[in-house]
């Protein structure tokens, strides 16, 4: 009898302790999922990874680094792959001059891990500060491949390197380069992303979207001569038009056909109505504005001093006023050099056309393009059609066609 109600009593302490204990460890878990710790001792929550996380935190504050070490080397024991506390921890390594820890802490969390997005810029900050270049390199290119921030890890590369392109370029890998040439061109830098075309150039099969982009960048910095050398190596054409019969849709690229539409005009390709092959460019004039038109043009390399033809064939119907189209050739190295055909006629069905010119030194291309200019008469706003077609540039001392 003795016996049974010992057990018992035995039994109904144990229920307890253990109701305690969960009771307990409840209300601990929930401290923890608040973040309210009350003023316990930390080794209350000894056990629990992320408050041992958040007492550092504390501690760090408090400006308590040993108290802040201690418990971010707790709470990477309970939970080896918490990473945000690897990394604090390597930060007080090294705040207490103790860089050699603190390497080798991420460079564990580097093979663990990899190349987390989440912790990619802090692991690219810590190993530049402490020197580790080799860490800092295959970090820097992973950043590189993040959207988010590829243009900050480009940024403190231009830093790190001290703004010498040569040595940012041994530093990327060629997947990253053309996010840097952009970089670059985002910020007027062309010789430095001269630096990196050619290096790309020898790497990389290079998209055509940012050959595009680069060249009309290039033409924009008024780097002629680079532009035109960039097109040849990349194209293999010379002095030569693009699309010179409209059969292409129009690509709106600086050494391509760029042409729009507005208030008071129509561009668009028009089939079965082409001199030579299917299309031709027709452009409709509303008759509701005295137009200073430029809208439909192209830039072509030339070589300076070489005398060149430029040909094509042209229709119009009901053209009005007395400033009809011309196309005229001018120089886009800021030189003076202009040419123009005489204007169209008011109606006439195709006709061919010729215009000789003879770039200056120093011009290494020329815009070709359809003109207009503004009436001074009473009547100005233009009315009618044009279409044009057939376009072809022939170097007058070797009578070569120069088409593409």
């Amino acid at each position: 009898m003795k016996t049974s109600i010992l057990t018992k009593t035995l039994v109904s302490l144990l229920l307890a302790a253990a109701v305690m204990f969960a009771v307990h460890w409840a209300q601990l878990d929930r401290a923890v999922g608040r973040q309210d710790y009350g003023g316990k001792n930390p080794a209350a929550f000894a056990g629990f990874a992320e408050a041992q996380h958040d007492f550092g935190i504390a501690a760090r504050f408090e400006n308590r680094p040993a108290a802040a070490q201690a418990s971010f080397a707790r709470a990477v024991s309970v939970n080896p792959l918490y990473i945000d506390a690897w990394l604090k921890l390597a930060e007080e390594k090294q705040a207490a001059g103790d860089a050699a820890a603190a390497k080798k802490i991420l460079a564990f969390v580097e093979e663990v891990a990899g190349a987390p997005v989440k912790w990619q810029w802090q692991m690219l900050l810590m190993a530049r500060d402490l020197g580790a270049e080799e860490m800092f390199v295959r970090e820097l290119n992973a950043a590189v491949q993040v959207p988010r921030l590829s243009g900050q890890a480009l940024a403190l590369a231009d830093m790190h390197f001290d703004g010498l392109t040569d040595r940012v370029l041994c530093a990327l890998s060629p997947e990253n380069l053309p996010d840097y040439l952009r970089w670059l061109m985002g910020r007027g830098r062309a010789d430095d992303g001269l630096a990196v075309w050619a290096k790309m150039a020898d790497a990389l099969d290079i998209e055509e979207k940012l050959y595009e982009d680069f060249v009309s960048f290039l033409v924009g910095q008024k780097r002629i001569r680079a532009a035109v050398q960039v097109r040849a190596g990349y194209t293999g054409l010379a002095d030569a038009m693009t699309n010179p019969g409209f059969e292409a849709p129009i690509s709106q690229h600086i050494f391509g056909w760029r042409a729009r539409s507005g208030d008071g005009w129509d561009v668009r390709r028009e089939r079965f109505s082409a001199r030579e092959g299917n299309y031709a460019l027709r452009v409709d004039f509303a008759g509701t504005e005295n137009l200073n038109f430029y809208h439909v043009s192209q830039c072509v390399p030339v070589v300076p001093g070489k005398t060149y033809a430029l040909s094509f064939w042209w229709k119009s119907r009901r053209l009005t006023t007395d400033q009809r189209p011309v196309v005229e050739v001018y120089g886009l190295d800021g030189q003076t050099d202009r040419w123009r055909t005489d204007m169209a006629a008011a109606d006439a069905d195709w006709v061919r056309q010729e215009l000789a010119f003879t770039p200056s030194a120093g011009c290494h291309a020329v815009a070709v393009r359809l003109r207009r200019q503004p009436s001074h008469r009473f009547d100005n706003k233009i009315n009618g059609s044009l279409w044009v077609d057939g376009f072809e540039i022939k170097g007058a001392s070797d009578g070569k066609e120069r088409r593409s």
